[in-house]
């Protein structure tokens, strides 16, 4: 096969790790190249695996008919004269285009949603845009791959197309030996959250959880447009003794290494692969019950899962943990072992095989 991975952002999120270990993987056995909207960490990563990667500046997030017009001509130029046998699209904008550009090419494509822009928890304003265009999508792509069995059931609601073209399956990723220690007696537990400072994500309510709390030290590790907004919400609140803005960082493992417990405050998600970065580390996880999170966190096992939105919830989730060492321990390790059963990179590459080939695998 000669597969061209497209994605709208390079940035270091979910969506982009997943589209790098494919990307990784075929690479030692087929011809992969990765199409990206602008340059940045994918592009960079990609270049250092030795895949050729394609800048389409007209790949941009925020609707734009032009832009879009031109960025679905711009794909099916390049499907055609790279000579590709598959497209793999990956984060909403790029499915769209991608799969459109791909059928005038008459290229199959596949579709990877990590999360929908219909979700229950995403602007109104989002959702009347994202239901007809991902119908549309879906009636010329070839398959859709879901990243949870949450999201799979919604698009079914939803109608975007039939059981037999849609597959869940769930992300994987390499091991390595970096480990936290979250059991480890400590005066002030070091609580972690890495995720990107836009809408999506919702660092407010943490740090308006941990408010006059003592005893524990926040670092968010991640940066983008709310960031500016965050620090002020932590000056007016009156947390900056104990809250840090790390911004990107290159050391995510050590950091996790380094940490106690792991916190997901978010709006909505697909299956955010920061989890499971935490569940590999041995962290417990404290997350927000949205969406595919509960296919990852089982509340009262390896962490815990509290309502959206809910600073006095988080807070008590926090103090729990916060208090008990051996509890934050136990739930590292149930973590581990459900990371190790669930999300291999093994078993991600196995099922995308199937898909790739032109099979379903169902649910």
């Amino acid at each position: 096969m000669k597969i061209l991975y497209l994605i709208t952002r390079p940035d270091r999120a979910g969506a982009q790790m997943n589209a790098l270990e494919l990307a990784r993987a075929y690479h030692k056995t087929d011809e992969v190249a990765l199409g990206v909207g602008g340059e940045g960490f994918l592009a960079e990563a990609a270049r250092q695996e030795g895949i050729p990667v394609h800048i389409l500046p007209n790949l941009v997030r925020s609707p734009n008919p032009l832009a879009d017009t031109r960025c679905i001509l711009d794909v099916a130029r390049l499907l055609g004269k790279g000579h590709f046998s598959l497209l793999h699209a990956h984060s909403a904008k790029a499915g769209i285009v991608g799969r459109l550009g791909a059928k005038l090419a008459g290229v199959p494509s596949v579709f990877t949603a990590h999360g929908w822009s219909f979700a229950p928890n995403t602007p109104a304003a989002q959702k009347m845009y994202a239901l007809p265009t991902e119908k549309l999508a879906a009636a010329v792509g070839r398959h859709v791959i879901t990243v949870s069995n949450v999201d799979r059931d919604l698009a079914l609601r939803r109608r975007i197309c039939p059981p037999s073209k849609m597959t869940t399956i769930y992300y994987g990723f390499p091991d390595n030996s970096t480990r936290a220690q979250p059991g480890t007696p400590a005066e002030e537990v070091r609580v972690i959250m890495v995720a990107r400072m836009e809408d999506q994500k919702d660092p407010a309510t943490l740090i308006r959880a941990v408010q006059g709390l003592r005893g524990c030290r926040v670092l968010f590790v991640g940066d983008g447009p709310n960031t500016p907004r965050m620090e002020a919400l932590s000056r007016e609140l009156g947390t900056t003794g104990h809250v840090e803005f790390l911004r990107e960082r290159s050391d995510v493992l050590d950091l996790l290494a380094g940490s106690h417990l792991f916190v997901l405050a978010t709006h909505w998600e697909g299956l955010p692969i920061s989890i499971q970065e935490a569940m590999r580390a041995g962290l417990p996880v404290v997350a927000t019950d949205v969406d595919g999170v509960k296919e990852e966190v089982i509340d009262g096992e390896t962490g815990r899962l509290v309502p959206h939105k809910d600073p006095e919830a988080l807070r008590a989730a926090l103090l729990e943990l916060m208090g008990d060492a051996e509890l934050r321990a136990c739930m590292g390790r149930a973590g581990r072992a459900r990371w190790e059963q669930e999300f291999s990179l093994e078993a991600m590459l196995a099922k995308t095989d199937v898909v790739y080939r032109g099979g379903s695998l169902g649910r």
